[in-house]
């Protein structure tokens, strides 16, 4: 097995409707172990709340600031924030910002097939 790089332009984009999202990493090039892809979120962009029943997520705050809306409890990520989102866990995300983007990088485990 080799190394697996991705240059900073490179990824498989797609238009979302919070914002761009480019997949770095697709499921399929680590035998389906993890994904890794950054959400670009336009300002005020929400992403509805959700669960993931066959994988965890870590997310982590790139630029801007990120709202992360659980069942209790809303949390607020600014830039250099993590958080780990375990399978089940309901969970949403929202740009702080009405005025600036915001962007985050979240890696799946395992990785799911929609990365594909």
């Amino acid at each position: 097995m080799t190394a697996i790089v991705v240059p900073p332009t490179a990824g498989r984009a797609v238009s979302a409707a919070a914002g761009l999202v480019t997949w770095k990493l697709a499921a399929e090039a680590t035998g389906g172990a993890l994904a890794l892809f950054e959400q670009d979120l336009a300002p005020g962009a929400e992403i509805a709340m959700r669960s993931d029943a066959s994988e965890n997520r870590a997310i982590y705050v790139l630029a801007g600031e990120i709202l992360l809306v659980g069942e209790r409890r809303l949390e607020r990520l600014p830039a250099g924030s993590f958080a780990w989102i375990p399978k089940g866990a309901r969970h949403g995300f929202m740009n702080a910002s009405e005025e600036a983007p915001a962007r985050l990088l979240a890696l799946q485990l395992p990785g799911a097939a929609r990365a594909a």
